[in-house]
């Protein structure tokens, strides 16, 4: 099975190649062994579109008791398959939705269902991705007809290569689902009657989804997308916490406001080790503090700090501690569950919700990223809601008067850890709401591909953002009310507009 990176890297090469797969010459066709294929007796549809197989110039064919598709340029343009053919090395398939268009098969032909016709086995070089195919040991080879290479929709090439997903029942026939192109996998804002959801080839774009999920997304104006990306910015900003750079070393301590937080030896020690393990830093012993903020009344603050150390690494790589405090009264309290930034707080009676981002994959700058939710009382009290509900990630969506509707989920390691939409109340206690069909775990633990955003409105509807967890579908549900509309690739190229290349 080829693997993205390769796809990726072959795309810009073939974005100008043909999906019409030229027939080999007369000789090699000649030397070709023939077979005998029908057309399917049964109804087949692709991405919803029922096809009419006796209208069609190249109709798919039945081989051995499997059904084969055309690789014609309209083909290609509309399952997601890049193809080119040479004479020297044959004919390289690769699968990838970014250029889909709505499938448009070429009509003309004069077929009639349950008669026979010949094809020939190919007998040239078959690649799909990188990985070359023995056509001659398949047990059902990819065929020529009508001087066009037809694939078999084995699951070997339909499933793992080309990610597609099959069904059949004889009164249904054929059904397939092609590797959808994403346009959309999160929602930033609502207002009444709208989801708000940046379209994935422009960002600053957004689609407009109507919340009673009727209709197909409109895509907003630069004007009028303005004024909603504003208003998230100004609802995400009234929860940051504040900066402040009203801190002090003195004698070796980090100062706030007259009380000691941090000692400077215990990251001197951590410098010397690492410049120990890697004699090419340079032996400094430069800190950098960042600290921000929250004000929950005239005597207590909570108070993050992020200590950066080791400076010659840039980030997001530079090696650093998140710490959080809780000051009251002049004295300082050490919060140890909460070891991540502050992306947001709520103030409610009694004392304040604060949370952090929440990642949605383990690699790369979110590596060590985890989404935690505290709850800190003015009396001092904490509840961290990740260790009381054994949560691996929570992802604060948002608050509905004191409490706060959240979604717990699993990147890696641990099968047993709590996934779901759950409500906390400052008191510890927590409600489920409903399941989160998180994609499944490896073997080893970790996410087969990383989990659907969770959304939640005003009022408190609870939304999946591709109800399909392997986005396989532009779609949403809302998990409060029941209701979901997906949408197919397709459909948003012509209703939303074409991307500009």
């Amino acid at each position: 099975m080829f693997s993205k990176r390769c796809v990726s890297l072959m795309i810009i090469g073939l974005l100008l190649a043909a999906f019409f797969v030229p027939a080999p010459a007369p000789a090699e066709a000649s030397a070709a062994r023939s077979v005998t294929v029908k057309l399917p007796g049964f109804p087949v549809a692709v991405d919803g579109q029922k096809i009419d197989i006796s209208a069609l110039k190249y109709p798919p064919i039945v081989y051995k008791g499997i059904t084969y598709f055309p690789l014609t340029y309209n083909v290609g343009k509309g399952m997601g398959l890049l193809t080119t053919y040479t004479k020297e090395k044959g004919l390289y398939v690769y699968s990838s939705a970014n250029y889909k268009r709505k499938l448009n098969m070429e009509t003309g032909g004069n077929y009639k269902q349950g008669q026979s016709y010949k094809a020939t086995i190919v007998n040239f070089p078959v690649h799909v991705g990188e990985v070359s195919i023995n056509n001659a040991k398949e047990p059902y080879p990819l065929l020529l007809f009508h001087d066009i290479t037809y694939f078999p929709l084995t699951w070997r090439f339909a499933v793992e290569d080309f990610r597609w997903m099959i069904a059949w029942d004889a009164k249904s026939g054929l059904a397939i689902r092609t590797w959808q192109q994403p346009y959309f996998d999160t929602v930033i804002y609502d207002d009444q009657q709208f989801l708000y959801a940046p379209w994935n080839y422009n960002g600053s774009d957004l689609l407009k989804i109507r919340k009673d999920l009727q209709g197909v997304p409109e895509r907003i104006g630069s004007d009028e997308a303005k004024i909603v990306w504003d208003a998230s910015e100004k609802r995400q900003q009234s929860r940051y916490p504040e900066a402040t750079d009203d801190f002090k070393w003195q004698d070796g301590q980090l100062i706030y406001e007259g009380v000691e937080l941090l000692s400077a030896e215990t990251y001197e020690r951590k410098i010397e080790e690492y410049v120990r393990n890697n004699p090419s830093i340079s032996d400094g012993k430069q800190l950098e503090i960042q600290m921000h903020t929250v004000k929950m009344d005239e005597d207590t603050k909570i108070v993050h700090v992020r200590v950066y150390y080791v400076l010659d690494i840039p980030a997001p790589y530079t090696p650093h501690d998140d710490l959080t405090f809780l000051m009251r009264n002049g004295t300082a309290r050490a919060v140890p569950e909460f070891t991540q930034s502050i992306y947001g707080h709520a103030a409610v009676a009694g004392g304040t919700w604060i949370w952090s981002a929440s990642p949605w994959d383990v690699t790369g700058s979110m590596k060590g990223e985890r989404g935690l939710v505290m709850w800190i009382g003015t009396d001092g009290k904490s509840v961290g809601f990740n260790k009381l509900m054994n949560a691996q990630q929570l992802q604060y969506l948002s608050m509905q008067g004191d409490e706060m509707l959240v979604r717990a989920y699993t990147l890696f390691g641990n099968k047993e850890t709590t996934e779901g939409f759950f409500r906390l109340r400052a008191d510890g206690t927590y409600e489920k709401l409903a399941d989160f069909p998180g994609p499944p775990l490896r073997a080893d633990g970790t996410r087969e591909y990383p989990p659907t955003e969770g959304y939640a409105d005003a009022d408190g509807n609870l939304y999946l953002i591709g109800p399909n967890a392997e986005m396989k579908m532009n779609g949403l549900r809302n998990i409060t009310t029941g209701e979901h509309a997906e949408w197919w690739d397709y459909t948003l190229w012509e209703e939303v507009g074409k991307p500009a290349w």
